[in-house]
C-alpha cells in the first residue's frame, strides 16, 4: 500500500491508534507515515469516514498516551498530528511536556511554552507547530528576515532569562521571544540556503528560479507568511548584485533601475507597513507633507486594528522623531487617537513599549502625551518593566504640572497593596522620602512571590537580591530599627513561603546582626513547626460539584454535541450553516473545559478541614475576625480554592482578601482590596454550620 493511500484506509488505521498510545513504535511510525502522505487539506475537510476514523483515533491517542515516556516514533507522530487541524487539550499537554524535554537547555520553559502558544486556545496547533520549527532554528548566527519591513539580519543572542532575542539588523534590536516566533522568517542553520548565504557553498549560475524556489522552501522556517520577494531580500547583496539577480530572473536589466517602492515618497505609501519602511529608508522633512491626507487615511484605517498596533506605534514614533513640535503632527495624532487600540488597551500599550526599539521609544511616549493626558503615561509606568521607565519619567518631569504624577501612581499601587517589583525597585533607586514607602515587609514579600516572566524577571531578581544582601535596603524595610517594622520583617521571613530554609536562616542572621534586639523575635517559638507552602485544596462540597460537572460533560454534553454536529451537517453547506458553527464552538468550549477540569481535579485535593489545627496564624480552615478602621467588626471563614460564597462571608484563600490574610497573626494590619485598613483581631475554629457546609450534601452522595 502506498503512502498516499494509507491515510484513507480506515481498516488498517483503526487498530493502530490504541497500539501507538500504548508505546508500539511500529504503529506510531505507520500513523506518522500515513499523515505524511495525507490530503494537504485540513483534517476537517477529509471524507467523512476517514475524518471520523482519524478524529476518534487521535482523541484516544491524546487521552491515553503517556506523555512522560514518549519514544522517538511517538514524538514524530505527535509533531505530525500538530500539523493537522486536530486539537485536544491533552495533546497540548503532551506538546508542552515534549517541549520541555526537547529544549531542556532553555532556562525559562514556561516562557518558551507561552511564546509557542501551546496553551493559548486562540492559536491553532498548526501555528504552534510552525513556531516550534522556528524556535528549533533559533541560534546565534542564524540569518533572519523581518518581512513586513524588508529587513534582513542575524541572531546575535538568545536571552532565556527574560525571553528576548537580540537581532542584528542595521543596529541591534531586543525582540520578545513570542514576537520572533510569530513574525520572523529564519534560515534553517546548516541548510543549503544557509551555506549559500554564509559563502560556504558556491552559487550555481545555471540554477533556475524553480531550483531557487525549492531551496527557499527547504531552507526557511516561519510561522508567518513568507513574502514573494524574500529571495531578492536574502540574496542581494549577499550573493548577487541587483543586476545579476534581475538577469537571473529573466528580467530586462539595462541598468540599476529603481523599484516602484523606492520611486514613491514616504507620504505616498499604499499601506502602513510600506509607510514605516519608506520612512526608515528616507529622510522625511519636518514640514507638512504633500501627502498628509494619504498618511492620515493610512493611520486612521490601522488605528483600531490590534494586529497592526505595534506598526501603528512605530509609524507615529517615526513621525514624532521627524516633526516634533509641528502643529500638523499634533493635529494628525489627535485625529487618530480616539480610535487607536494601542492606547485603549493598557496591557497592549505596555507590550508595545516593551518591544519597541529604544531609539524610537521616547518619541512614542511623546505621541502618547499628545494623544492622552500625562496621567495616562504615569499610570501605565508602574506596570511596565523598569528598564523602559526612564524616558517616560524624564518626559513627565519636563511636563508642567506632571512632575509628581509618576510618584503618585506608584504610591497608589503601594497603598492598595497591588504593585510590582519594578515599582518597588524604582522607589529604592529614587531614594529620599519615596523610598520610605518600602518599609512594608508584607507587601515586599507578597510582591516578590508573584509569578513573573520575560522582561519582568530582572527587577524581581534585583529586588530579591537587595532583600537578601543589601544592609541599607534591609534597614529601610525595618524603618531604621522601629520595633514594629523589625517584627514584621522577622514574621514574614519566618512564615511567608518566599524563601527556602537556607535563605530564611541567612536573612534572620542578617536582621539580628543589624539590630541585635531582634534576637528575641527570631528565637520566639523557634521550635514551632515552620509554615508549609499552601497545598492546593478545596472543600469536599465544591470538589464534588466540579467532579459532577466533568462527569456531565463527558457522559452527557459531549455525546449530545457530537449528535448536534452530525445533525447540523445534514443541512448542507457548512460555510453558511449557523447550527454547525454553533455546535463546533460548543465542541471547542467543552474540550477546553474538560481539559481544565481534568487537570484541576488531578492537582487539587478535597478536604473537610477536620484535620486543621487552628493556632495563632491565619490558614485555610479557620475563622478570622477583622476590626475595620471605623470600628466595624467582620468575621470571615477562610476555605479552599473553589470556596467562595460572599453573602455568607465564605472566602477562598486565593482571593485578594484571602491572600492578604494567609500568614497573618492577631494584631497584624492588612489593606482591604477595596481600600481601607483592618486589623486581625481574632483567629478561631470554623463554626459548626460552616463545618457542615464544606461536606458533600447528603442528597448528593
Amino acid at each position: 500500500m502506498t503512502t498516499d493511500t494509507l491515510w484513507r484506509n480506515t481498516e488498517v488505521l483503526s487498530p493502530l491508534f490504541p497500539a501507538a498510545a500504548k508505546g508500539d513504535a511500529k504503529a506510531a511510525a505507520t500513523l506518522a507515515q500515513a499523515l505524511a502522505g495525507s490530503d494537504p487539506q485540513p483534517l476537517t475537510e477529509w471524507p467523512r469516514a476517514v475524518r471520523s476514523c482519524w478524529q476518534e483515533g487521535l482523541n484516544l491517542l491524546a487521552e491515553e498516551i503517556d506523555r512522560h515516556a514518549l519514544g522517538d516514533e511517538q514524538v514524530s507522530l505527535i509533531l505530525a498530528v500538530a500539523e493537522t487541524s486536530f486539537d485536544h487539550i491533552l495533546l497540548r499537554d503532551t506538546l508542552a511536556t515534549l517541549a520541555r524535554r526537547m529544549f531542556s537547555s532553555y532556562a525559562d520553559p514556561a516562557g518558551m511554552i507561552a511564546a509557542l502558544g501551546v496553551y493559548d486556545l486562540s492559536v491553532p496547533l498548526t501555528t504552534v507547530r510552525r513556531r516550534w520549527d522556528v524556535f528549533a532554528a533559533l541560534e546565534p548566527g542564524a540569518v533572519c528576515c523581518e518581512p513586513t519591513r524588508s529587513l534582513v539580519g542575524s541572531v546575535s543572542a538568545v536571552d532565556a532569562i527574560v525571553d528576548e532575542v537580540i537581532i542584528q539588523f542595521d543596529h541591534p534590536l531586543e525582540i520578545g521571544l513570542a514576537l520572533v516566533l510569530s513574525n520572523l522568517v529564519l534560515v534553517k542553520p546548516g541548510s543549503e540556503l544557509d551555506l549559500l548565504l554564509q559563502g560556504a557553498l558556491a552559487w550555481d549560475s545555471s540554477a533556475s528560479p524553480a531550483d531557487f524556489a525549492q531551496m527557499l522552501a527547504q531552507g526557511l522556517v516561519s510561522a508567518c507568511e513568507v513574502p514573494a520577494n524574500l529571495g531578492e531580500m536574502l540574496l542581494v547583496p549577499r550573493v548577487l548584485s541587483p543586476e545579476q539577480y534581475r538577469a537571473w530572473q529573466g528580467q530586462a536589466a539595462s541598468g540599476p533601475a529603481k523599484s516602484e517602492a523606492s520611486e514613491r515618497g514616504w507620504d505616498e505609501a499604499r499601506g502602513l507597513d510600506e509607510l514605516v519602511g519608506l520612512m526608515a529608508r528616507q529622510s522625511p522633512k519636518p514640514t507638512r507633507p504633500d501627502g498628509y491626507d494619504n498618511v492620515q487615511d493610512i493611520l486612521t484605517a490601522a488605528a483600531p486594528r490590534r494586529d497592526q498596533a505595534a506598526t501603528f506605534a512605530e509609524a507615529l514614533a517615526r513621525l514624532v522623531g521627524v516633526a516634533h513640535g509641528q502643529e500638523w503632527l499634533e493635529e494628525l495624532i489627535l485625529t487618530v487617537a480616539d480610535d487607536a487600540i494601542s492606547w485603549q488597551d493598557v496591557d497592549l500599550f505596555v507590550t508595545i513599549c516593551d518591544h519597541m526599539s529604544g531609539r524610537l521609544l521616547p518619541n512614542w511616549y511623546r505621541a502618547t502625551l499628545i494623544a492622552r493626558a500625562p496621567q495616562y503615561l504615569a499610570d501605565a509606568c508602574p506596570v511596565m518593566p523598569l528598564r523602559i521607565w526612564s524616558h517616560a519619567e524624564r518626559l513627565l518631569a519636563e511636563t508642567p504640572g506632571a512632575e509628581k504624577l509618576l510618584l503618585n501612581a506608584v504610591a497608589h499601587g503601594v497603598s492598595v497593596g497591588n504593585t510590582s517589583a519594578d515599582a518597588l525597585l524604582w522607589l529604592w533607586r529614587t531614594g529620599g522620602e519615596p523610598a520610605q514607602m518600602l518599609a512594608n515587609a508584607t507587601l515586599l514579600f507578597r510582591t516578590l512571590a508573584k509569578q513573573v516572566r520575560g522582561s519582568y524577571l530582572k527587577s524581581n531578581r534585583d529586588l530579591r537580591k537587595l532583600l537578601m544582601e543589601n544592609e541599607h535596603f534591609q534597614r529601610l524595610i525595618m524603618s531604621e530599627g522601629e520595633t514594629e517594622h523589625i517584627a514584621s520583617l522577622v514574621r514574614c521571613t519566618k512564615h511567608l513561603p518566599l524563601l527556602d530554609a537556607g535563605e530564611r536562616q541567612s536573612l534572620l542572621v542578617r536582621i539580628v546582626r543589624i539590630f541585635p534586639e531582634a534576637m528575641s523575635l527570631v528565637e520566639e517559638r523557634r521550635h514551632a513547626p515552620a509554615r508549609r507552602e499552601l497545598e492546593k485544596l478545596t472543600s469536599a462540597r465544591t470538589f464534588e460539584q466540579r467532579r459532577r460537572e466533568l462527569e456531565e460533560i463527558i457522559n452527557v454534553k459531549i455525546p449530545a454535541n457530537s449528535r448536534a454536529i452530525g445533525h447540523a451537517r445534514e443541512y448542507g453547506d457548512l460555510r453558511e450553516n449557523a447550527e454547525y458553527k454553533a455546535a463546533k464552538e460548543e465542541q471547542t468550549y467543552l474540550s477546553a473545559r474538560r481539559g481544565e477540569l481534568e487537570r484541576d481535579l488531578h492537582e487539587i485535593k478535597a478536604t473537610t478541614f477536620d484535620n486543621i489545627v487552628v493556632g495563632d496564624m491565619v490558614q485555610p480552615g479557620c475563622s478570622v475576625q477583622l476590626t475595620m478602621a471605623d470600628g466595624d467588626v467582620r468575621t470571615y471563614y477562610l476555605l479552599g480554592l473553589w470556596d467562595s460564597v460572599p453573602e455568607r462571608r465564605i472566602l477562598s484563600y486565593d482571593t485578594p482578601l484571602g491572600r492578604a490574610l494567609v500568614g497573618t497573626t492577631v494584631g497584624d494590619e492588612i489593606t482591604m482590596p477595596a481600600g481601607g485598613d483592618a486589623t486581625v483581631s481574632a483567629i478561631a475554629e470554623l463554626p459548626p454550620e460552616i463545618k457542615e457546609w464544606v461536606r458533600i450534601p447528603a442528597d448528593d452522595k
